[in-house]
Order: C-alpha cells, then sequence, then structure tokens
C-alpha cells in the first residue's frame, strides 16, 4: 500500500460469511429490488453468500433478468444478474389464472366515495365492527385514543375501540409512516377501516408506495381491511402520460445530475421517473385487495380471529 493511502473496508462480507457459518441455506420469498442501495448491497451480499456455498430458494414476480428493471445505474446491478442465473435454477411457476379472483367478493368492505352516504355507511361499519369484536352493544362503543410506541416515537392511532380501528388514507399513507408501523397496527387490531383513498400517480408516488406496503402487511397479517375509495381498485393507480413522466423528470432531474448521468429520451423509461416499479406493484397489490374483499378471507380472518 502506498503511503497516504487507506485500506478499503467491505462492510458485506463479514455479514455474508457470518450468515453463511449460520445458514446453509436461505429461502427468500417475494424476491424484489427497488433502488439503487438495496441493488448494490444484494450484488456484494449475493457473491459472498454464493462464495460461502449457501444455497438460495427464492420466489420473485419478475425473472432475474428484469430484477431492478428500469433502475438508476442498472448497469452496476446487471453482473449480479449473471452470477444470479449462473447459481440458481429459474423455474417459471406463472400462471394465466388469478387465483384470488375466485373468491366470492363481498358487498360490505369497498365503499366508493362518489356515493352518497359513503361517509355516513363507514361510520355505521365502524361502531359495528367494533361491538361485534367486543362483543358488546353498540351503544357501548365510546371511541378511544391511543399511541402505540414503535423505535422511540408514537403512532397516533385518533379513532378505535378494542380491536377495531378507523384511519384516513393520509394519516396511514400520507405520513412518514412504512412498514414497521403498519406490522405495530396488526399486533393491536384485527380489523382496519381505511377512509378516503384517493386515486394515485406519478406525483403520488411515495402515497402509492405506502399504500402498496400497507396492504401487503395487513394481507400477511389476516387483518381484516374495510376500506372507502375514489375509485374501483382496478383503477386506483392511473397510468401515466409521456407528458406526467416529462413533468417528473422535469422536477427531480438534480437526482440525473448528481449521478452525472445524461438526460435524453430514454430517462423518461427510469423507475424514478416513469412510476412502472409502482405500476407492475400495484398490480400485485390489486389482486390481493380482491382477494380481501372474499367472503372466503374474511371467514379465515374470523377463524384466526377466534382461535387467539
Amino acid at each position: 500500500m502506498k503511503p497516504g493511502e487507506t485500506k478499503r473496508f467491505d462492510p458485506i462480507l463479514p455479514v455474508a460469511i457470518e450468515l453463511s457459518q449460520e445458514h446453509s441455506l436461505l429461502c427468500l420469498d417475494e424476491f424484489q429490488v427497488t433502488d439503487i442501495a438495496d441493488a448494490m448491497i444484494l450484488k456484494h451480499l449475493f457473491a459472498g453468500l454464493f462464495g460461502e456455498g449457501v444455497v438460495l430458494i427464492a420466489t420473485s414476480n419478475r425473472p432475474p433478468y428484469d430484477l431492478y428493471k428500469g433502475g438508476l445505474q442498472r448497469s452496476n446491478f446487471v453482473p449480479f444478474i449473471t452470477q444470479l442465473k449462473s447459481n440458481c435454477d429459474v423455474l417459471n411457476l406463472d400462471s394465466p389464472k388469478d387465483y384470488r379472483m375466485d373468491g366470492i367478493a363481498s358487498d360490505q368492505v369497498y365503499h366508493l366515495t362518489t356515493k352518497a352516504g359513503t361517509e355516513e355507511m363507514m361510520e355505521k361499519i365502524f361502531i359495528e365492527q367494533a361491538a361485534d369484536r367486543a362483543d358488546v352493544p353498540v351503544s357501548d362503543v365510546k371511541e378511544e385514543c391511543m399511541k402505540l410506541r414503535v423505535l422511540g416515537r408514537d403512532i397516533v392511532v385518533r379513532r378505535c375501540f378494542g380491536r377495531v380501528a378507523i384511519f384516513t388514507f393520509d394519516e396511514l399513507c400520507s405520513q412518514p409512516v412504512g412498514a414497521v408501523d403498519y406490522l405495530e397496527i396488526c399486533k393491536h387490531f384485527d380489523v382496519v377501516l381505511l377512509t378516503n383513498i384517493p386515486q394515485m400517480n406519478i406525483f403520488k408516488k411515495t402515497e402509492a408506495r405506502r399504500f402498496i406496503i400497507l396492504i401487503d402487511t395487513l394481507y400477511d397479517g389476516k387483518v381484516g381491511l374495510i376500506m372507502s375509495a375514489a375509485s374501483p381498485i382496478h383503477q386506483l393507480f392511473v397510468k401515466p402520460s409521456k407528458r406526467d413522466k416529462q413533468l417528473v423528470l422535469q422536477s427531480e432531474s438534480i437526482i440525473l445530475d448528481d449521478l452525472k448521468i445524461k438526460q435524453d429520451d430514454e430517462s423518461l423509461d427510469l423507475n424514478v421517473f416513469s412510476g412502472e416499479e409502482e405500476e407492475f406493484a400495484f398490480e400485485r397489490a390489486q389482486s390481493r385487495l380482491n382477494e380481501m374483499q372474499s367472503k372466503e378471507f374474511w371467514q379465515e380472518h374470523k377463524q384466526l380471529r377466534n382461535s387467539k
């Protein structure tokens, strides 16, 4: 080493070695890569794991060659895709049929705000669900406000009773909250009412991403979800036009400047400007929302609740 030079330290390799000493098989569900930081970490982590002989079994909604598609500086991630394919057999389990659509939909769990009386209906459902879960008369339901402590900060649940809570979309998706907060909500409530869900677009990507994470968390926790929204499920995320992408590119072009990436027509295809990743994730969330409306889902939810 030359005088004045410092030795570069790879903090990820020791993690890979430690994991390999504890586990010879790693199973991952819903494998995905959505940002450059994750992409670079995964690249180094799995290089270390494969080097130590760890076997990977993973499911994903994307084939390896589509991972981090449209991502910033994706060329730095592409070598990992080659390594992934050389260490793993890729099996296509895609089915032309979405089995989540088979359930019989309940007409009590998704309400359009464009219809008169929806707000009053959501209030009525909140009271009825709270009374049912607490096994008390409707007249005994008195709204409460509580705080959930998460990582040294408070999540304020402004309206709840027993194991039922009601939130607005803005409270859960327009504020700086995330998966860990949603998990805490799942621990405390069996039924969640979410009101005033708007149509989302490329200009509301952050809110859309939080909404998707919220749906995933509630789905995995088998929490009953009752919603009021501005549009049917399949219209909740509006596909951006070329003009929309151009406007986003203009307002967020500093990202490309900081990374010294030249702006051109292909820049519109980058996820950060195109909204393609949110659109792709929304298709999956839509499938889960359809299942969460079904009578079968609510029957399973009830059985799980009764077993507690």
